[in-house]
């Protein structure tokens, strides 16, 4: 994250240290500028950006537990029927949210016949396994529901594979004729 933000030694190159000025006067914060002492004018500008930066993750986090909510409650109600009346092998049995921490933003599609687990990932969770797949994907739009599948043969996941379903749109509430999802997933399994 720091790195994304800090360029290394120098911070920031000439455009950036321009974008930077920019912004502060665009959005009336240019007056720090002129606030004497100097170090602690920067201070209590870090603070309020420190004080905002963590206002935005606590947020962040309640949309991410928004979205295992919807998803969850999707894939129990609609999700687990309409791949149900199109399979025969490898029906799903059982939606479980279960784990927590880095894996937490994931809901998994226990499937029957001993076919492998589905899971539908986002976020944090799917940055974690596009790390970890033999074949990531090149640039993952990370506003959207991942799905991936259960290695059967070692620990870890086979496939992982971007849909077209954003976070947003699950906060929303899907509509019970949108299959996308089921889509996906029956794609997936049919690859291996």
């Amino acid at each position: 994250m720091m790195e994304h933000f800090v360029e290394g030694a120098a911070a920031v190159d000439i455009d950036d240290q321009i974008s930077f000025i920019k912004a502060m006067c665009e959005t009336g914060e240019s007056a720090r500028y002129g606030y004497r002492p100097r170090d602690r004018a920067a201070q209590e500008f870090a603070e309020s950006v420190a004080e905002h930066a963590r206002r935005q993750f606590d947020d962040s986090r309640s949309t991410l537990a928004a979205v295992k909510d919807g998803l969850r409650r999707y894939a129990r109600t609609v999700l687990t029927d309409q791949v149900n009346e199109s399979t025969e092998l490898g029906r799903i049995q059982k939606v479980v949210t279960r784990f927590v921490g880095q894996w937490e933003w994931c809901v998994e599609l226990q499937r029957a016949d001993a076919q492998p687990t589905i899971f539908l990932e986002f976020g944090p969770t799917a940055a974690v396994e596009n790390g970890r797949v033999a074949d990531p994907l090149d640039a993952p739009d990370y506003s959207r529901i991942f799905l991936t599948l259960q290695d059967a043969r070692r620990d870890g996941i086979a496939l992982i594979i971007e849909t077209e379903v954003s976070l947003g749109e699950i906060i929303e509430g899907l509509s019970r004729d949108d299959v996308r999802l089921r889509d996906a997933v029956l794609a997936m399994t049919a690859e291996v």
